[in-house]
């Protein structure tokens, strides 16, 4: 495994060093404009709402009007969670 590591950090290394400095900041920028393509592409993704974050679960806040809709059974998940005396806290 270090040795497939090795040499798949040798290879990054040489991609990015060039012959000289302008090859190398060349090469850099090249990095960077993917890098920066990519993460913008993966935060618009998120943001059209396909996106869906980990963990979902129940929420973090509760609102007594999400309260006063919940059944019996939803009250006693949120009491086992340690949610509900903060809810009725806020």
């Amino acid at each position: 495994m270090k040795f497939a590591i090795s040499i798949a950090f040798t290879s990054i290394i040489d991609f990015f060093i060039g012959q000289d400095e302008e090859g190398t900041l060349a090469n850099l920028g090249q990095f960077e404009t993917a890098m920066n393509d990519y993460v913008k592409s993966q935060v618009e993704d998120r943001l059209k709402g396909s996106y869906t974050p980990p963990g979902g679960g129940t929420p973090n806040v509760i609102t007594k009007e999400q309260l006063g809709k919940m059944s019996t059974e939803e009250l006693m998940k949120l009491d086992s969670d340690g949610l509900l005396n903060q809810a009725l806290k806020g």
